[in-house]
């Protein structure tokens, strides 16, 4: 059931059921009737769900509504809310520094959001790992204990995620790090720029639509792009959009980054150290003796796990998957999908 189901079949939906819909949204055009409605009954200038109207703003920007989503920034600005949760919006802090709104933190955003959209023009991730061996890196303990660490480094580009560690994991997760990716929802990051160096630093996510999640995530990526000069961006929101016409669920960053190199034309796509490889699929981390396991406590209830592994079973069609379910003679007409040449995620078979 896709987002404009769901709303259709709530009568007056609140706050709360829209929350969902916008995440998981591939266009704003079928979800912005639904917060038009509920902002005609609510007061701006009073009303305390800020990021209510934050969203509202983006959805009006994202359908071409700029006027008027200028009208509603400066309503929010002279209410209780002020500045409150600007900055976290990269399109709608480079508004407000236009009509003169900005704070420090929102002129920051600002300056992101312009390196960003020159990256987008640009197709920065896209042109990086088109006809590269990639080598994608998950966290998880599926690679303990089996030395895959020289194979990991011996690819074009390495690629790997949020609070990774490599310092006592050399031998079974490599040393090289070219692309560092930050989920956009990853509250407490690391930074790792004065241990590591980097050919690309990048949030995944839809940086039109979604938020920046942490003070520390915004304060990463403007140090990145802006201070650095990191090549760096929200490395594929249209590809966001596109899984969330297929997908039903929240994508994890590593889920995203696997369909974004095979839909940029990667070479080659191998995986390492992710959930769907092990026998029951964890949200576990390889480091996880040094970890706050505090901090991962949501990771299970924002992404169905089992639900991506069988995501990549249609996604590549590996009829691996299923020669228990599927004719010989039929498995030998139909053959593995074109994507296999290009993709070894070494999956495990679902019982």
């Amino acid at each position: 059931m896709n987002s404009r189901q769901n709303l259709m079949s709530i009568e007056h939906p609140t706050y709360a059921d829209l929350v969902v819909p916008y995440i998981r949204m591939y266009r704003p055009e079928p979800v912005l009737p639904y917060f038009e409605e509920l902002a005609a009954k609510k007061d701006i200038r009073t009303d305390w769900e800020s990021f209510f109207w934050l969203y509202y703003i983006c959805l009006l920007l994202g359908v071409g509504r700029r006027d008027q989503a200028m009208r509603v920034l400066g309503e929010y600005v002279s209410g209780t809310n002020g500045l409150a949760g600007i900055f976290r919006f990269p399109a709608i802090s480079a508004l407000a520094l236009e009509m003169g709104f900005a704070d420090e933190a929102t002129g920051k955003t600002a300056a992101v959001f312009e390196i960003l959209e020159e990256a987008e023009r640009r197709r920065v991730f896209a042109n990086m790992v088109c006809g590269r061996r990639v080598a994608i890196v998950g966290n998880s303990q599926s690679e303990v204990g089996k030395k895959s660490g020289a194979a990991i480094d011996a690819h074009d580009i390495v690629i790997r995620f949020n609070n990774y560690m490599l310092d006592g994991f050399e031998e079974d997760y490599g040393t090289r790090t070219d692309v560092w990716i930050r989920g956009f929802g990853f509250v407490e990051v690391e930074d790792k720029l004065d241990k590591e160096s980097f050919v690309y630093s990048g949030i995944s996510g839809d940086y039109h639509y979604h938020p920046i999640c942490s003070k520390e995530q915004a304060e990463l990526i403007y140090r990145d792009v802006v201070v650095q000069g990191l090549s760096c961006s929200y490395f594929d929101p249209w590809g966001y959009r596109r899984m969330h016409r297929t997908y039903s669920g929240e994508p994890t960053t590593g889920l995203a980054t696997i369909y974004s190199c095979l839909r940029f034309g990667a070479k080659s796509v191998d995986c390492f150290g992710f959930s769907f490889q092990e026998a029951v699929p964890s949200a576990s981390h390889y480091f996880y003796q040094k970890e706050d396991k505090a901090m991962y406590r949501g990771l299970t209830t924002v992404h169905d796990l089992s639900g991506e592994q069988l995501y990549l079973m249609r996604l590549t069609r590996d009829l691996r998957w299923t020669k228990g379910r599927i004719p010989h003679f039929m498995r030998k007409l139909l053959g593995p999908g074109e994507i296999w040449k290009r993709f070894n995620p070494k999956l495990k078979t679902r019982a």
